[in-house]
């Protein structure tokens, strides 16, 4: 049985961080040590911590004690102590149901990253949701990377499972510098040194807490979408050297969809302007983006209509194509 080092970065997660460790406890796999790095929380979470570490060795505790402060100083000081076999994050408010360990290990094959199903918790609405809907075991890792991007999903940095020695052998470490989409740009490089990855698709799975449905919230500044942007520029330059088909497709919808998700915020009018022109440069957005536009903005038009206008904009869509296969003869 492989150790799998679960770090936990924390601030100020009393309130929650019980709940995440005990899932752990509940694994039905037992070989794992699990670093948490805590982030100087002034509320009581230390003391929630102590409680287990008290009762289980497996928890181990550090103190973020280099700058700066911030989740990923947090997961490299995990890495620097991580004596496991196998990686995997794992965020102070969210958890694991109890095979996902075991499920994720056992239908792994050796040096491989894999990632099992996440699911969204809405914490003021109270419900779950899937995070992402796929169907093949496995994955091109730059395939499956242009698959997000183009049908709007997202796997959650706690359903993946990486190989220590990927990480290491190909010096990769958290970015301290960014400010949001920290974890997207940390598994964009692990995309980019592995040529397959592997979805485990069994009935566990990594639940993500979010407090609110809105992606892009007011409370984001300038200075973290600027972040985002960063990142987006650096997925690009990965799409860019790859070898699929769709590519200006890709980076199209990579720009347009935080367009979309950064709404009608007036102080990101000017980061608005320049997404809507970088769209542009690469061709207009897929259709599945339009989808997203209508229910971003109709979201209290019935549902059974607002299915009547995409298959009209489907069927126009592919009307358009053969319009311009035909002039082109």
């Amino acid at each position: 049985m492989e150790l799998i080092s679960i770090i936990i970065p924390t601030y100020n997660r009393a309130k929650y961080i019980n709940e995440t460790l005990t899932s752990l406890i509940r694994q039905t796999y037992s070989n794992w040590e699990c670093i948490i790095v805590d982030d100087g929380s002034t509320d009581n979470t230390i003391e929630v911590v102590n409680n287990f570490i008290k009762n289980d060795d497996r928890f181990l505790f550090y103190e973020r004690d280099i700058e700066p402060k911030g989740a990923p100083t947090c997961r490299n000081i995990g890495l620097e102590n991580a004596k496991g076999e196998y990686i995997k994050f794992l965020d102070s408010d969210d958890w694991l149901t109890e095979t996902a360990l075991e499920d994720q290990t056992l239908n792994s094959r050796t040096n491989e990253v894999s990632f099992i199903n996440g699911k969204r918790f809405f914490v003021k609405k109270k419900y779950y949701n899937n995070i992402f809907n796929l169907k093949k075991e496995v994955y091109e890792s730059i395939e499956l990377l242009s698959i997000l991007i183009n049908t709007d999903q997202f796997i959650p940095l706690h359903s993946w499972l990486i190989p220590k020695a990927i990480i290491v052998d190909n010096k990769i470490q958290w970015d301290t510098l960014l400010k949001k989409n920290q974890d997207g740009e940390f598994i964009l490089n692990i995309l980019r040194v592995v040529p397959k990855v592997r979805f485990i698709n069994t009935k566990s799975y990594a639940v993500y807490r979010k407090e609110d449905i809105n992606a892009i919230t007011a409370s984001n500044s300038i200075e973290k979408v600027d972040s985002i942007l960063k990142v987006i520029d650096r997925v690009k330059e990965v799409i860019l050297s790859s070898k699929i088909k769709n590519k200006n497709e890709t980076i199209a919808n990579l720009y347009y969809a935080l367009f979309i998700k950064l709404g009608d915020e007036y102080k990101f009018r000017e980061t608005k302007k320049n997404l809507k022109k970088e769209t542009a440069k690469w061709g207009a957005p897929s259709i599945i983006w339009h989808y997203h536009k209508c229910f971003f903005y109709f979201r209290k038009i019935p549902v059974s209509f607002l299915l009547s206008i995409m298959l009209f904009l489907k069927r126009a869509n592919d009307l358009s194509k053969k319009i311009k296969i035909f002039i082109k003869k």
